[in-house]
């Protein structure tokens, strides 16, 4: 074949060579030194290249939706947890304030009950008493008036003489000043009685108040420290599951490194079937050599 063309090279022939166009004389080049194979080789890489392009610029876009997608479930991982922690700060918070709440709140000596119930007792008997006299006071002094508008006694209903007039008005008026004078000592004695007991009932008072306080306070306490406990032992809010998308995000890597590779392969292939690659440097190694021979010839 070789042979062949160099006789179709030869001197006679050298010019209408040179008259070939472009497309004529490249082929008849490639032909005589065998190297049309990397032409056809480089057109057949052409379509795979375009093709590979196409399938690197999905993966590479595959790879980016993977890693979006991870990122946002780390970013909400993060986020729950950071607002579990939040809540569980904020409940231990509210515990320790609570405590300090409770700790503030003085508690008075509680009263003395004995005294209290007696004091009691003795201020509603000095009531009845004075109560007791106020009514013998007003009796005595409608008996007396009765006495001097009437002609019979009130009392016995018998006439009213005058001796027997005397003798009652004498009685009554007796009864009177005893049931006044009681009374006055009564009267008398009522207030510091109910200055004690107000005294005693202030602090029980106090006291009832300061215990219903804790009370509500140890309640609320009791309540948060409950919340607390769950919250701890409760896992953060529920994310999306990322072991499905880390298999993605590799299964995508792995996907666009290999395309990546075969890109890269194909890339250098039709690097060096290019005219100015290896069919270049078998023309300037072999031609000189074949057209010194055919000019010898």
């Amino acid at each position: 074949k070789s042979t062949q063309q160099i006789v179709m090279l030869g001197k006679a022939g050298y010019t209408p060579f040179l008259k070939l166009d472009a497309a004529s004389r490249r082929a008849v080049v490639e032909d005589i030194l065998d190297i049309a194979i990397f032409s056809r080789m480089s057109e057949e890489l052409k379509p795979k290249i375009a093709a590979l392009k196409t399938d690197r610029t999905e993966a590479q876009h595959a790879v980016r939706i993977a890693e979006t997608k991870l990122d946002t479930i780390t970013q909400a991982e993060a986020k729950a947890k950071v607002s579990h922690a939040a809540k569980l700060d904020r409940l231990r918070e509210e515990i320790t304030d609570a405590k300090k709440e409770h700790e503030a709140v003085k508690v008075p000596k509680a009263p003395d009950a004995k005294k209290l119930d007696a004091l009691t007792k003795e201020r509603d008997a000095v009531r009845d008493e004075i109560t007791k006299r106020r009514m013998g006071v007003q009796t005595a002094k409608t008996a007396l008036a009765s006495l001097a508008e009437d002609d019979v006694c009130s009392m016995c209903g018998q006439p009213l003489t005058k001796k027997h007039a005397i003798d009652e008005q004498d009685k009554w008026t007796k009864l009177l000043a005893v049931a006044e004078d009681i009374l006055v000592k009564a009267q008398a004695a009522l207030p510091p009685i109910e200055k004690k007991l107000k005294v005693i009932e202030a602090a029980a008072t106090a006291y009832r108040t300061a215990v219903s306080q804790q009370a509500v306070i140890s309640s609320r306490i009791s309540t948060l420290e409950r919340q607390a406990t769950a919250l701890a032992a409760e896992k953060p809010p529920e994310v999306p599951d990322r072991a499905p998308v880390e298999a993605e995000l590799t299964a995508a890597k792995k996907k666009a490194q290999a395309i990546e590779r075969t890109f890269d392969l194909c890339a250098r292939a039709a690097t060096l079937l290019k005219d100015d690659g290896i069919k270049a440097s078998v023309v300037r190694r072999f031609l000189p050599a074949l057209n010194a021979e055919i000019n010898a010839i």
